[in-house]
């Protein structure tokens, strides 16, 4: 499973995907190791999110959290951040999928996201840490989804974001500020976003590139329009 996710992490992503495949059958015969086996459906699920297939990569990450809840082999509190990480994937992958879906069908996505979310952060404090900051993008991106601009500008104005996620951080920002009206700052986002000279990791890791970053500002600008349409009417 870590051979896997190395050849993953190295852009040898076919390799990857033929080992982690071949341990899963391996886990399907043998689920008493039900709590190793959280790993390989944990970095199938971590491929399938770069990949942009984030209906697939959910399933293998609640596949990830059942096979820790399922496992007997070792104490709970052995695969905390194992099961912190799949919880906040999860949220990830779920609120990537209702950014794809009209307003009535994001629901369910976005409920369940945020329970995710919420799970994710517990899972770190009974492990004894404090959840990465840049989590938080993903609550942002809850709120920008359910169209509340406010809650999500405050939690993405506290974030103390990495260098490189601050493109994601800026594109959403600069949305989000599009649909107050608060052209200030809009301006200033979209300064940054297009100035920002940061390099991602070679995974998506909750922040598409600066130039998908741009497509995201113009995504929320049409969610606001639609929003305002809706009012209207």
């Amino acid at each position: 499973s870590n051979l896997g996710w190395l050849l993953a992490d190295l852009g040898k992503t076919e390799e990857a995907v033929d080992i982690l495949e071949a341990i899963e059958h391996e886990c399907i015969l043998n689920p008493d190791v039900s709590g190793q086996c959280a790993y390989v459906a944990y970095n199938r699920g971590d491929i399938l999110s770069d990949r942009g297939l984030h209906q697939q990569a959910s399933a293998r990450f609640r596949l990830a959290i059942k096979r820790i809840h399922d496992q007997t082999s070792a104490p709970e509190s052995d695969y905390q951040r194992l099961e912190a990480h799949s919880y906040q994937y999860l949220a990830y992958s779920l609120v990537r999928q209702a950014a794809a879906l009209g307003i009535s069908e994001k629901t369910p996505f976005l409920e369940e996201a945020e329970e995710a979310w919420e799970h994710g952060v517990r899972a770190f404090k009974q492990a004894g840490l404090d959840a990465p900051e840049f989590f938080r993008i993903t609550l942002g991106r809850i709120h920008i989804e359910r169209r509340e601009w406010d809650k999500a500008i405050s939690v993405l104005t506290s974030i103390d974001a990495p260098p490189d996620r601050l493109s994601c951080v800026h594109a959403l920002l600069a949305g989000a500020y599009a649909c107050t009206g608060n052209a200030d700052q809009l301006e200033k986002h979209l300064t940054s976003l297009l100035l920002f000279k940061g390099e991602l990791q070679a995974s998506e890791d909750y922040c598409p590139p600066k130039n998908e970053s741009m497509d995201e500002v113009n995504r929320i600008k049409r969610l606001c329009a639609e929003t305002r349409q809706a009012q209207t009417q």
